[in-house]
Parts: C-alpha cells; structure tokens; sequence
C-alpha cells in the first residue's frame, strides 16, 4: 500500500525494549500522555471486531488482543508507546512468539507490575482468562454491600513500615465471607492520622 511504512516484529520489539527501560522498581505515576494513549487501545480492544472494516485498525485490534490475553505487562508498554495506526503496520504473523522470547529474557520491573495494577481502571474490560468476569460498580453500592454483610464486624488494617506489601484490609463474618482490600500508603497513612486524630489506640 502506498505511504505504509515496514514495521516488523523486532521494530515492535525495540519500541517495547525503550519504554521497558522507563520503568524501575519504583512506581511513578504515569504521564497524561501516555494515559490518553492507552486509553485509545483499550477503546479498540474493547470495540466490536466484526465493526472494524479498516484493514490495519482491525490488524492492531488483533495484536492487542493478543497481547492483553497473553502477556499483559507487554500489552501496557505497547498501549503506552505506539499508535493502532503504527501498530497495523505489522503484517508479519510471528510477533507473539518475538514478543514472548524478549519478554522472558528481560527483567519485569515492579513498579511495572504497579502500573498496571494503579491503573487496572482504564485497562480493558475482556477477560485475560475466560473463567474471570470484572465488574463494573460505583464505590457507594459496593461499600452498601460490605455494610449488609460486615457491618457489625471487626476489621484489622496491616501497614508493614516499608510499605512492601502494600498496606490491605481484611473484614471477616466467617471463614468463607472476608474482604481483604490493598491501600496505597498515603491513603493508609491518612486512616491511621484520623484514627489516632480521634483517641484511637494501635
């Protein structure tokens, strides 16, 4: 097609291997930019493949699917670094297994592992796993929810000093009914402030 680059799957590759290296251990909160980007391939993830009349925007849709099922970390650095439209230019059919031997030979950072979870809001909806169905609900009817059930309960807040693991909830009414929620640690910090702000002993 006149005017459509090469892009083959060590190109894919390579651009993965640059946004890889912007990650440490350490999470940072992802730039706008970089948001607005993945939200435009998750919107294509999302949509109706049997819609998409556009050869390299159905050919994109495919790759991401593909990656979201399969290796999601790569799916985010891919969503946060290319286009659909560069992204359709790949017409080579062997990228996952490119894709999948670079990603076992390379370190997967933590704060890699962050993002994604800090993030899962605009992450697509589609299972990875076809035994998982997500949920979409507003904070008050799930919390409306947690009252019925453990209202009456107990509940115990962990928040380890390094703040590795991540500071969690846990409510139980029985053995098989409990919630354990993980909270950031400025969000856990500001718990304990209002605790002890109004006479609460640790």
């Amino acid at each position: 097609m006149p005017g459509t680059s090469s892009f083959t799957p060590e190109d894919l590759v390579r651009d993965l291997e640059a946004e890889h290296q912007t990650y440490s251990d350490q999470y940072y909160p992802l730039h706008k930019k970089k948001e607005d980007l993945i939200k435009r391939c998750v919107a294509l993830v999302e949509a109706d493949g049997s819609s998409i009349k556009e050869t390299r925007k159905k050919r994109a849709r495919t790759i991401l699917v593909d990656l979201w099922t399969h290796v999601p970390e790569v799916f985010f650095l891919c969503a946060s670094k290319l286009t659909p439209t560069k992204l359709g230019n790949l017409t080579a059919t062997g990228y996952m297994e490119v894709v999948s031997k670079w990603w076992d030979s390379v370190s997967h950072p933590q704060g890699l592992t962050n993002a994604l979870d800090r993030h899962s809001n605009i992450l697509p909806r589609i299972s990875r796993d076809r035994r998982e169905i997500r949920l979409r609900l507003k904070a008050e009817d799930l919390l409306s929810m947690f009252s019925a059930e453990f209202g009456n309960q107990d509940l115990e807040i962990s928040l380890p000093f390094s703040g590795t693991p991540l500071p969690f909830v846990r409510i139980a009414s029985s053995d098989e009914k409990y919630v354990k929620i993980e909270l950031s640690c400025v969000l856990a910090n500001t718990i304990l402030w209002q605790h002890q702000s109004r006479g609460g002993s640790l």
